[in-house]
């Protein structure tokens, strides 16, 4: 499913780079680099426990967690206040 907004994609992107990973770093932790590519152009808008993989695999920090998963529920189309 391909998003008309790329939140999740953006906020992944900017959470590897402040974080120095590439792609291919976190796909060396277990998460698929085409599922890694597919997210961050907006083809693929991931659900719940793929993020918690990624997040895990990146050692994100809570807050981290918080903007990943909030940007993923607004592309995913809900009104929410997170």
């Amino acid at each position: 499913m391909r998003s008309t907004s790329n939140r999740t994609g953006a906020t992944l992107a900017s959470i590897l780079e402040a974080r120095g990973l590439s792609q291919y770093a976190v796909a060396k932790r277990g998460v698929p680099q085409s599922s890694l590519s597919a997210t961050i152009h907006g083809l693929m808008t991931p659900g719940a426990d793929w993020l918690n993989m990624v997040a895990s695999a990146c050692d994100m920090s809570d807050e981290e967690r918080k903007q990943l998963h909030r940007a993923a529920v607004l592309d995913h189309g809900f009104d929410v206040d997170l």
